[in-house]
């Protein structure tokens, strides 16, 4: 791994955003390892915002955002490399969002994961993470993705 600083900037080429969001999913199977899910997410990264995290000059993250009615940017999917986890560039990320959702005025910051009414002790440490940047559980959601992966809602608020 470099000891570079992460560099975050939007990425407008649709193709790029595709080729990105699915080489990284497809690195990380713990957490993305059904293929129609990944597929899914590649063909919506291609039409929202999305944020690259490069080092080096190469891609090692990601976050595609989804802006709900103007009020709440819904991280919709995000990735960074497994060897890049613990490293603070996640945490950065939700930094730079939200200096995103300052400038546009957007109050919100949303996340979908898997709820702790599933044992998988992955999606555990990402909701911790997610809590560690300040987001809170607002709704479970047991059947949305099936009963056999339930659905936790998280809110930030952003600071004005």
């Amino acid at each position: 791994m470099s000891s570079a600083d992460p560099v975050f900037s939007f990425e407008d080429d649709h193709e790029t955003r595709a080729e990105i969001c699915g080489s990284i999913l497809r690195s990380l199977p713990e957490w993305f390892g059904i293929e129609s899910a990944v597929e899914e997410y590649v063909r919506g990264a291609r039409d929202l915002p999305f944020i690259r995290i490069d080092i080096d000059g190469a891609a090692v993250g990601f976050c595609s955002l989804k802006v709900n009615f103007g009020i709440n940017a819904d991280l919709y999917v995000l990735g960074i490399l497994k060897e890049y986890h613990g490293k603070g560039i996640g945490t950065r990320m939700i930094g730079f969002i939200e200096g995103y959702c300052r400038e546009k005025g957007i109050p919100y910051m949303s996340v979908k994961t898997l709820s702790s009414g599933h044992p998988d002790e992955n999606y555990a440490m990402t909701r911790k993470f997610y809590e560690k940047c300040g987001f809170v559980p607002f709704e479970e959601f047991p059947a949305l993705w099936g009963e056999e992966s339930p659905c936790l809602f998280m809110l930030k608020r952003v600071a004005g």
